[in-house]
This record gives structure tokens, sequence and C-alpha cells, in this order.
């Protein structure tokens, strides 16, 4: 098991089996802890069972980040590799899985591009509130100094890789990368 950073693809498969590893284990030393102590005192009125007890909020936190990998939607593949294929040698700025939350609701986006002024994603989530999602992330990179961005949700791969396409043909801006990284802060 390779460690993915956020933007890799992957990312999200990577996460889920990690996370997932360490919440078992967080409750099974909870569980250790607490049924030794028992077991050797006789009672559950002793220290050892404020360290179980204790031990359960980092094991509930993890509980509650592998409910929202597995939540999460990876692409195939497949979608990968036409997505490489149409960014390959070009300096695009661009990332894969991030999974964006907000108050209300959240947003699973297989593929992120950045270039100039333009934010386009890809999401293989069918039910994607898009007038919810670009008024979020326009709300957060406004507040970030990131102005009068063009953001388009895609969910047809074929028009989001036409979408790369024209993006190359465009100007790169100076705030690429930090637009991405923003992404990236805001996401799962």
């Amino acid at each position: 098991m390779t460690k993915k950073s956020k933007g890799c693809y992957g990312y999200y498969s990577y996460h889920k089996k990690l996370d997932l590893i360490i919440t078992l284990i967080c409750f099974a030393v909870s569980f250790l802890i607490y049924f030794f102590c028992l077991w050797y005192f006789k009672t559950n009125q002793n220290f050892g069972t404020i360290l179980a007890v204790l031990g359960f909020l980092p094991a509930a936190k993890n509980a509650i980040r592998c409910i929202m990998f597995f939540r999460t939607r990876e692409g195939s593949e497949e979608e990968m590799e036409q997505i490489e294929k149409a960014c390959n040698h070009s300096d695009l700025v661009c990332g894969y899985d991030y999974y964006v939350t907000s108050e209300k609701k959240n947003f699973d986006l297989m593929h992120v591009t950045v270039r100039g002024n333009v934010l386009v994603c890809f999401s293989l989530q069918e039910k994607l509130d898009e007038k919810a999602f670009v008024s979020h992330v326009d709300n957060l990179l406004s507040q970030n100094g990131y102005n009068d961005r063009s953001i388009k949700v895609f969910y047809d791969l074929d028009k989001y890789i036409d979408r790369i396409s024209q993006l190359k043909e465009l100007p790169a801006g100076n705030k690429d990368g930090e637009v991405l990284h923003l992404m990236g802060n805001i996401s799962l």
C-alpha cells in the first residue's frame, strides 16, 4: 500500500484502507485495555476504564473519517488514463479525488483542472448540486483573494476532455497551483 497524497489518483482507495485499519486498531486497543483492566481489577471502576474511554475518542474520529471516505466514488483507471492522455505534455494544473465538504452538502469530484481564471471539474456524482457547489467554491476562492473565477462541473468525460483541450490554449495563470492547493484544503 503506497502512500497517495491529496490530488493523486488512488487517494480515495488508499485512505479507505488506511483509515479502516487505523479505526480498527484504535477500537481494538481501547477494548483490550478495558477488558484487561476489568479482568485484572474485577471492577470497571479503575483508571483503565478512563483510559479506555479516552481511547474511544480518536477511534470515533477515525471512524467518522472512514465513513466519509467510504462515501466517495473513485473513477476507473480507463477514465484516469483518458484524462491523463488529454493533459499529457501540458502545463495544466490538475488533481484527482477531491471530496469538497460544505455545511449542507458534499461534492465528490474525480478530477479538477485549473487554468487562468477557469476551474473545471469532472464528477461521477449523479446528484451533485452544481449551483450549490459553484456558490460554495466561488465564495471560498473569493475569501482567499481569487476573484472572478469561472467554475464548471462536467458529468460527461468526453465533454470534459474537450474542455481540457480548450484550456491548453489559454495562458497559464500565476496562481493556478495556489487555487488547486486551496481546493485540496477544502476537501477531505
